[in-house]
Formats: structure tokens, C-alpha cells, sequence
């Protein structure tokens, strides 16, 4: 749960705010992804909570207003929902197309590997959409520049590894936290 809601979301989100670190050698003016800023953030933020309501009442955690709460203690439930819930639509107006459709293809396969079971032709698809996913992530944002190293997280790299470990040891949604906390 952690990893592709709480890591993922605090990766992502920063990242097209343009809010991650910018070395001496980097420009932010050149960072065409950095489009969730001024405005349109505040207008995308009053269109995560007006979604609230129409969470079912058993979601643990529907997404707050990002704009006002993401720096004050956005949980790992409400950060999966934002993103693997919302995102795909919310995500469309307000990023170029070529990042909004990578982020759907990370999303698609991510989702295969949380589901309770799938056949081998799903996590052989899915493997192929997480790693073009992380190689385009590569090209997209980190471009090979040593001053954006910091933009390569565990968090990318874990995602070529689900497909593998969800034939070792099962479904992320039977073998993550995501399972023991609904248990506790």
C-alpha cells in the first residue's frame, strides 16, 4: 500500500507541481511536465474534494483537497485513491498528453499486480506496461542528467519487480500491507 499509494504519490504529485529539488545545472522553465501549478493546482485540488462525496461511506479514506492538504499528513489510502482512482480522469485535463498517457500505463499495469488474482498473460502484460513505464520515466523526466538523479526513487524501480514477485509469493492485494491493516 505504501509503495504505490504514500512513495508513488509523493514522487508524482511533487514532480508536476515542480516542486522537487532543482540542482545549479537544471531549469525548472524547462520542466514541461510542471504543469499543476498556481490556479490550476487550487482548481484540481477543489475537484479532488468535490469527489469525496461520491466515495462510498466503507472507503477507510477518500482523497482531501490536495491543494490545501497534501503537506499535512495526506495518508497512503487517500494518496491510492487520488491517484489510481481519480487520476486517470482528473490527471487528463491538466497534463500534457504524452505524461498523462504514460501515468495511465504505469496505473493499468500497477492495478494488475493489486488485483486478487490474474492469469499469466495479465502479468506478462502488465510487466511490459511497468517497464516501459519506468523506461519512459527514464526519457520523460530524468532524462539521464546526474543533477536529476534524485527523480530515480525506489519507487520506480520496485515496479519492475511486481510481476516477478506476484508469481513468487502472490497478488500484492493478498501479500502487501494493504491486507493487515484491514485485519488490525
Amino acid at each position: 500500500m505504501h509503495h504505490l499509494g504514500l512513495n508513488f504519490g509523493e514522487l508524482l504529485i511533487p514532480l508536476w507541481r515542480g516542486k522537487l529539488d532543482c540542482g545549479r545545472t537544471d531549469n525548472k522553465n524547462t520542466w514541461t511536465w510542471a504543469t499543476l501549478t498556481g490556479e490550476t493546482w487550487e482548481y484540481h485540488g477543489k475537484l479532488v474534494a468535490e469527489a469525496r462525496k461520491f466515495f462510498p461511506s466503507s472507503f477507510h479514506r477518500p482523497p482531501r483537497n490536495p491543494a490545501e492538504k497534501i503537506n499535512s499528513g495526506f495518508k497512503a489510502t487517500e494518496y491510492f485513491l487520488y491517484i489510481f482512482g481519480l487520476g486517470p480522469g482528473f490527471f487528463r485535463a491538466v497534463l500534457p498528453r504524452e505524461n498523462w498517457r504514460h501515468l495511465c500505463k504505469g496505473l493499468h499495469g500497477a492495478r494488475t499486480m493489486l488485483q486478487r488474482s490474474a492469469t499469466g498473460k495479465e502479468i506478462r502484460e502488465a510487466r511490459i506496461q511497468l517497464v516501459q513505464f519506468v523506461e519512459e520515466y527514464e526519457v520523460m523526466y530524468y532524462q539521464q542528467r546526474v543533477d536529476r538523479m534524485h527523480f530515480c526513487r525506489p519507487c520506480i524501480h520496485t515496479l519492475l519487480h511486481l510481476a516477478s514477485e506476484m508469481i513468487r509469493i502472490g497478488p500484492g492485494a493478498v501479500s502487501s500491507q494493504y491486507t493487515l491493516e484491514r485485519l488490525i
